[in-house]
């Protein structure tokens, strides 16, 4: 199997293990929360609660950033990749490393 195969079907397979993962956690706390408004009484409204953002709002916010800060790495990445390829490249192989190949 050639090794980008390979690792596809083991990013399928990572994918498909924490999408399982996460349907439990859901399922589990979802019954937790319902136990839980069955159990507290009415509480009050947060306060300042109108002044924050919502609760959906901040994981946006988060993933957001995440996913700009992910792609400033890859352009990084591929950039610092760039400068150095051509040396990597050209650079003949280590002695060491071209005996225990040749043997």
């Amino acid at each position: 199997m050639p090794a980008l195969e390979f690792s596809e079907r083991v990013e399928q397979e990572i994918l498909d293990y924490v999408e399982t993962a996460q349907k439990a956690v859901l399922e589990g706390t979802k019954g937790v929360a319902e136990a839980v408004v069955e159990a507290v009484p009415n509480l009050p409204a947060f306060p300042l609660s109108d002044q924050v953002p919502a609760p959906s709002q901040m994981v946006d916010l988060g993933f957001d950033l995440a996913e700009k800060l992910l792609a400033s790495q890859r352009k990084f990445s591929r950039e610092l990749l760039e400068t150095v390829e051509g040396v990597i490249w050209m650079r003949p192989a280590r002695p060491a490393v071209a005996a225990a190949q040749s043997a």
